[in-house]
């Protein structure tokens, strides 16, 4: 189909199992499938996409951390969840607390900034890197794969 009409995506939701498909509008859709229902004979199901709901931070996990392993179970990693305040998101987005990788020199500096926002400055010092876009969508696809994993029991 998507090879026929350029302007129709056809994707599958790994998670649903639903075939998702895209046109440029509602009447190009309502065409496609009954196209494939009357010309091609094949039947379609259709209904509202459905959504798979995800889990969020909705408070602290400070000393219970989850416990990872890596693949050959030689070395272990805790990790600790918690929001962050929003003067910090918001000076993540504007860029007020710099760009791209943290040098040596300048962690006492990132660490003082993020200290001003109410962080704590010694913990603050140690990140490596601060870019609002690769760090936070890495770190919204890290949250999506643990969540998807299940929780802790």
């Amino acid at each position: 189909m998507a090879k026929s009409d350029a302007s129709l995506s056809v994707d599958t939701n790994h998670e649903t199992g639903e075939a998702l498909l895209s046109g440029m509008g509602e009447l190009h859709l309502e065409i496609t499938i009954y196209r494939l229902e009357e010309e091609q004979g094949i039947k379609v199901n259709q209904s509202n996409p459905i959504v798979v709901y995800r889990e969020s931070i909705g408070a602290d996990n400070k000393g219970r951390p989850f416990e990872g392993k890596s693949p050959n179970r030689h070395n272990r990693f805790y990790v600790e969840v918690e929001q962050l305040p929003e003067n910090v998101i918001t000076a993540l987005r504007e860029g007020d607390l710099g760009d791209g990788p943290v040098r040596n020199k300048d962690a006492k500096e990132v660490g003082n900034k993020f200290g001003e926002l109410g962080m704590d400055k010694d913990l603050m010092r140690k990140i490596y890197a601060i870019n609002a876009t690769t760090v936070l969508s890495t770190i919204r696809r890290v949250f999506r794969i643990c969540m998807k994993r299940g929780s802790l029991s």
